[in-house]
């Protein structure tokens, strides 16, 4: 993710994700405050979580949930796609 995603009041977030990386809380809490961000820097924390905890369901569900919602904005490949199912059927 680049700097320019990252602005003085999400510090306390990345701060705490540093410190807590594989917790998935903490992703949670920040992706809830970025809530009202555009898709892109969502999408680039959800990317962010998923690399740290790609098993978690609850992110995958998330993170596909924005991805339909805003498809036309978006390409959404099928690679993208086959990511949560490949790492799910893992379990």
């Amino acid at each position: 993710m680049s700097d320019n995603y990252i602005t003085q009041t999400d510090l306390p977030y990345e701060e705490n994700i540093f410190k807590n990386a594989y917790n998935l809380k903490s992703w949670l809490r920040y992706l809830d405050f970025k809530n009202s961000s555009k898709p892109k820097i969502q999408f680039a924390i959800y990317e962010r979580a998923l690399k740290q905890l790609p098993h978690s369901y609850k992110l995958w569900y998330n993170y596909l949930k924005l991805s339909r919602n805003n498809c036309k904005k978006f390409d959404i490949t099928d690679s993208n796609m086959k990511k949560p199912i490949i790492l799910t059927n893992e379990l």
